[in-house]
C-alpha cells in the first residue's frame, strides 16, 4: 500500500479545459515580477505577484516544476472558482514546484474560498521546531450556513508542517457554515508536528447537523507525524481524523509510524484512523500500524469510531 509519491515526473499538467474568459499564469524563480508578463516564456517570479492577481473561475496557475517559491499562497472570496468552473493550481515541467511558507503562514490558505483544485505541488514547511500553521489549510467562518463547494487536492506531498492539510469552520454567528465535496487523493503528509489530515467544524450532539459535507479521503499516506510537545488539551499526533461532517470516505489510506510526541495526557490520545463528531461515515481498505500515544494517557488506538458518530 505503500505510495510512491515522491518520485513523480510532471511533464506537464494538462488540465481540463477552462472557459473562454480564463487566463493561464505561470510562474519560475527565474521569471521577473516587473518585466515578465505571466506566459510561459516570461513567467512572473513570486507569490506576492500570485496573490495580487485577482483570478476567477477557468484561470490556471502554473509553477515551475523544482523550483521553491517562498511565503504562501492565499486564496479568498474574491478569487475563488466554481464547482464547474475551478481556479486550478498546478506544476508545469519537471517534478513538483515547493511552496515554503513562513513560520506563521499556511502554505495554501483558503479562506471562505471554494471552487479551488491543487493538484502536483509540494508544500514544505522547513523548520519543524517553528512552523506554526498548517500546509494546506481550508477554513470558513461565513454566517447562515453556507456551504462552499469542490476543492481537490491531488497528487501533492505536504512536509515539515505543524499541521498537514485541516478542512475546517466555525462560523460567525455558530451556525453550520463549512465546505462540500471536498477532495484529498494520492498525497503524501510526513513529518509534521501536530495532526496529519483533519476535517473539524461545528457538531450538534445529534450528530444531525455539521458544518461539512461529503469529505473524501483517498489514497492517501500519513507518517511521522509526531504529535505536539506543547498541546496537552486536545488529540496530536492522529493520522486522518473526520469530524465535523455529514458524508465521509476514507478509503485505500496508510496511516503509520504517527504520535507519542503529545497531546492530553488524561485522555484524548492519538489514532491513525478515525471518526468523531460526524455522521455517515466510511473507512475502508486501509491500514495502520506503529501508532503511538504518550505516557500515561488513557486513550488511542489504530481505528475509532468515536463519541457523535454515527450510522
Amino acid at each position: 500500500m505503500r505510495l510512491a509519491l515522491l518520485g513523480v515526473l510532471v511533464l506537464f499538467v494538462m488540465l481540463p479545459a477552462a472557459s473562454l474568459s480564463a487566463a493561464d499564469y505561470y510562474f519560475s524563480t527565474a521569471g521577473n515580477d516587473g518585466s515578465g508578463d505571466g506566459t510561459i516564456s516570461k513567467p512572473w517570479a513570486s507569490l506576492s505577484k500570485l496573490n495580487g492577481l485577482n483570478l476567477g473561475p477557468g484561470d490556471r496557475v502554473y509553477l515551475r516544476g523544482g523550483d521553491s517559491f517562498s511565503g504562501s499562497v492565499v486564496i479568498a472570496a474574491a478569487d475563488a472558482g466554481t464547482a464547474a468552473n475551478p481556479v486550478r493550481f498546478a506544476s508545469y515541467g519537471t517534478g513538483r514546484a515547493v511552496i515554503s511558507p513562513g513560520a506563521d503562514q499556511n502554505g495554501f490558505d483558503i479562506y471562505n474560498a471554494a471552487g479551488v483544485e491543487i493538484r502536483q505541488l509540494e508544500v514544505d514547511g522547513g523548520d519543524l521546531s517553528t512552523h506554526n500553521k498548517n500546509g494546506i489549510g481550508l477554513y470558513n467562518d461565513l454566517a447562515g450556513n453556507t456551504r462552499l463547494e469542490h476543492v481537490v487536492i491531488s497528487d501533492c506531498v505536504v512536509r515539515n508542517c505543524h499541521a498537514g492539510i485541516t478542512v475546517g469552520a466555525w462560523a460567525s454567528d455558530n451556525s453550520y457554515s463549512g465546505f462540500a465535496d471536498v477532495t484529498i487523493e494520492r498525497t503524501l503528509v510526513r513529518d509534521c508536528e501536530d495532526n496529519g489530515i483533519v476535517s473539524w467544524g461545528m457538531s450538534s450532539s445529534s450528530a444531525t447537523s455539521q458544518s461539512h459535507r461529503n469529505i473524501t479521503v483517498r489514497d492517501c499516506e500519513v507518517t511521522g507525524v509526531t504529535g505536539d510537545p506543547d498541546k496537552t488539551d486536545g488529540h496530536s499526533g492522529s493520522g486522518i481524523i473526520m469530524a465535523g461532517t455529514i458524508g465521509g470516505l476514507v478509503e485505500g489510506c496508510y496511516a503509520h509510524h504517527n504520535g507519542g510526541g503529545g497531546g492530553r495526557p488524561t485522555g484524548g490520545g492519538p489514532v491513525g484512523i478515525w471518526a468523531w463528531g460526524a455522521a455517515d461515515v466510511t473507512i475502508r481498505r486501509s491500514l495502520v500500524h506503529d501508532q503511538k500515544t504518550i505516557n500515561g494517557a488513557v486513550d488511542g488506538g489504530g481505528f475509532d469510531l468515536d463519541g457523535g458518530a454515527v450510522n
